[in-house]
């Protein structure tokens, strides 16, 4: 081989290694077997004030179709005078990597934080933005943020605003500076809540009971969700007690004050972790000594039903039938809810919502479709509102209360928010 022929070869070896050996290797946040790319928002959750500082919920996160990868990221909705602050408990950082790497969008020009740390700018155009460990105040060898980590905005917010991260990982052993990339713009997909819920026409004493001012209660009978579990998740410093006033059926009794302009609706929890509805059965007698036939049951079971107990939707409505008939001996004011995603239940959605709506209207109940609000778009944007696969945090306990107050005299409304004001 000539001297010439080689150099030309090497030249164009060198050509083609040049993007592999330029790439850095990117790997998503991981918390157990979900990242935050297969599960676009679980495991994030916005970080609250203390006790008693915890409603209104300032900030609120989406899935949205405005992404770099995959078709979908993480939007999150800041109020006037917050900062938007996520939580992620990640796993265990990885070595040799040169540090954190994301994309992000905004509203408008905004300076975000990681830690409290490192500061960064974003734009209304997408901008990779990657952080060395020692920008973030650690050590390549051996990186630490705790075991949670924390973005969002710099300071407070002046109005309200918004902003949106992808891709959010590690990556290394060095930056990649121009990464194949293709953007997917929306607009997202949007669901009235008329799609939702139906059966209001059952609750129309409970509606005529709100317009009077009379007092009644909201008891919410259910599973873990019910009881809270992992609703203060990324907040783990708040006490039941703190997260009590923010659960879906004690938010739904504070909207439905503020609606109809009075206090006397008292919320009663009774939440079993890991029950399904055929356990439930064993329960009714304390559910109905705390019963009065003015009162409104939710009903929420389903997620231990047809997630890991593998039961059928019409297993699952079987049992929650024996509930309804038993509880129709002291109140009518009945509501059904089907339950969040996990397990099989995204594979089951939509035989679940077409048999909740069936047998809502064969026992003369209200129902709220749950399921259907979490997958309407599909699996991959179905964790946003959620502090795990089952459980939602918060936020998402608020989302499902603002659904649930529209079968009692709210105005239906598109969701996300976002999207319908556009």
């Amino acid at each position: 081989m000539t001297t010439r022929r080689a150099l030309c070869l090497a030249a164009a070896v060198a050509v083609m290694l040049a993007p592999a050996l330029a790439r850095g290797d990117f790997k998503p946040f991981k918390k157990g077997g979900d990242s935050s790319e297969n599960r676009t928002g679980l495991w994030f959750c916005v970080q609250l004030g203390g006790p008693g500082k915890v409603l209104p919920v300032g900030a609120r996160r989406y899935a949205t179709k405005d992404s770099v990868t995959d078709g979908v990221a993480l939007r999150v909705d800041v109020k006037a005078g917050e900062k938007g602050t996520l939580t992620y408990e990640n796993d265990a950082w990885p070595t040799g990597m040169a540090g954190i790497t994301l994309y992000a969008k905004s509203s408008e020009p905004l300076e975000m934080t990681i830690k409290g740390k490192a500061t960064f700018k974003v734009t209304p155009e997408w901008k990779k933005i990657d952080l060395t460990w020692e920008q973030l105040g650690t050590k390549a060898d051996k990186p630490d943020l705790g075991y949670m980590f924390a973005i969002g905005l710099a300071k407070p917010a002046e109005h309200d605003v918004w902003f949106i991260i992808d891709r959010l990982g590690t990556e290394g052993p060095a930056f990649d500076s121009s990464p194949a990339i293709t953007p997917t713009a929306g607009p997202d997909e949007t669901i009235n809540t008329k799609d939702l819920v139906g059966g209001a026409e059952a609750l129309a004493p409970t509606v005529a009971r709100l317009k009077e001012k009379k007092p009644f209660k909201i008891i919410g009978f259910g599973d873990s969700v019910t009881a809270g579990a992992q609703a203060n998740r990324g907040n783990w410093g708040l006490k039941p007690a703190d997260i009590m006033p923010c659960l879906y059926f004690s938010d739904l009794a504070r909207g439905l004050e503020t609606r109809y302009g009075y206090k006397g609706i008292t919320p009663v929890q009774k939440g079993w972790g890991g029950w399904q509805a055929e356990q439930a059965k064993s329960k009714l007698p304390e559910v109905l000594a705390e019963t009065g036939t003015e009162d409104v049951v939710l009903i929420e079971f389903g997620a231990n039903d047809m997630g890991w107990a593998g039961k059928s939707p019409d297993q699952w409505l079987a049992n929650v039938k024996v509930l309804v008939d038993t509880l129709k001996k002291k109140t009518s004011q009945i509501v059904v809810m089907s339950p969040t995603t996990g397990g099989s239940i995204p594979k089951l959605s939509k035989e679940i919502s077409e048999k909740l709506r069936a047998f809502a209207k064969a026992e003369k109940v209200a129902f709220a479709d749950i399921t259907r609000w979490s997958m309407y778009r599909g699996e991959k944007y179905a964790w946003a509102y959620l502090a795990n696969d089952y459980h939602p945090d918060i936020m998402g306990h608020v989302m499902m209360a603002e659904i649930l107050e529209t079968l009692f005299g709210a105005p239906h409304f598109d969701w996300p928010p976002y999207a319908a004001k556009k």
